[in-house]
């Protein structure tokens, strides 16, 4: 999109044109001594009483060197206008009449030709003075064709000069606006950097909390996966804990009933030989030991069955057999 040009309205021309008119009737502006000192306060009311009020329609802020390039050109354009509303006066006639008596009473100057060329070129006629450009001489009657042929000469050399002049301002102040449009280029492009840093700087930012986001809950799956073959790792050192005391327990309650088995065994040969050797023969120590000898492995065996049921084992699940050596 192109920038648009700074472009002074006629309202604010208006404004600029009648205040520096009151500064320069009441003797302020002549008191201040650099451009920056007159033209701040004109700049200051312009802006006060239009940018202020209305900025969508006046949109332009002006500083103090805008309104003092405008009252430049302003000036030369006046100035210009002026030189081309400038009478002619006819040279004398060989009678020795004034041909230009006729006319001796009209203005040197047509103003009203001028609003021609600018239609507020009174108001400017107002602030910027009615000074005679260059009076004209009284010559000879036989030089004066020579003296017209050098104004118009040098008529012709100001009109170059204020040409030149004004093409100087026109150019001085395209100048500016370029500079002004390159340096507003600028810094849109260098705004436009800024927010592509930023949005690259955001996407980083979004892409590395993501990577964040993802490593954590990688990380918590690792736990959780951790945890539960920690917990099973548990149960089965558990399960094989308890194994291993069952075996043990089972190994002890063998190991308790061979030796039961060996005492019975043992006490039921001493209770054999004690009854054989009191009744005098062997078949009635048999029948008389017998008895006490069951009774006692009843009663042992049903210790063992209880010590076994205890640990966790069914009695009917055992077939155990004490056999008791009488021999």
């Amino acid at each position: 999109m192109p920038l648009r040009r700074k472009k002074w309205t006629e309202e604010e021309e208006r404004c600029l044109i009648e205040r520096y008119g009151e500064m320069c009737l009441d003797g302020s502006l002549s008191k201040m001594k650099t451009r920056e000192k007159k033209y701040r306060p004109i700049a200051a009311h312009v802006n006060a009483l239009h940018y202020s009020v209305d900025p969508s329609t006046y949109p332009f802020q002006w500083s103090w060197k805008d309104a003092s390039t405008k009252v430049q050109n302003m000036r030369h354009q006046y100035l210009l206008v002026k030189h081309k509303i400038r009478r002619h006066r006819p040279p004398q006639s060989s009678d020795g009449h004034d041909e230009a008596a006729s006319v001796e009473d009209l203005d040197e100057f047509d103003w009203i030709d001028g609003l021609s060329y600018w239609p507020n070129f009174l108001r400017y006629k107002g602030v910027f003075g009615d000074h005679p450009l260059e009076e004209e001489e009284t010559v000879p009657e036989a030089v004066e064709a020579e003296e017209m042929r050098r104004r118009r000469r040098r008529r012709r050399r100001r009109w170059g000069a204020v040409d030149r002049v004004m093409e100087r301002w026109r150019l001085m102040e395209e100048r500016a606006e370029e500079r002004e449009r390159a340096a507003e280029e600028a810094e849109g492009r260098r705004r436009g950097e800024d927010e592509k840093v930023e949005e690259a700087e955001e996407r980083e930012w979004r892409r590395r909390l993501g990577e964040e986001e993802e490593r954590e809950r990688e990380w918590e799956e690792r736990a959780e996966r951790r945890r539960v073959e920690w917990r099973v790792r548990m149960e089965e050192a558990a399960a094989g804990h308890r194994a291993a005391v069952e075996r043990a327990a089972a190994r002890a309650v063998e190991e308790q009933r061979g030796f039961v088995g060996q005492v019975v065994g043992i006490v039921g040969q001493w209770a054999a030989a004690a009854v054989g050797g009191g009744g005098g023969g062997g078949g009635g120590g048999d029948d008389g030991g017998s008895p006490f000898v069951s009774d006692m492995v009843h009663h042992l065996n049903g210790i063992v069955h209880v010590e076994h049921r205890m640990d966790g084992h069914d009695d009917d699940d055992d077939d155990d057999q004490f056999i008791v050596d009488d021999g």
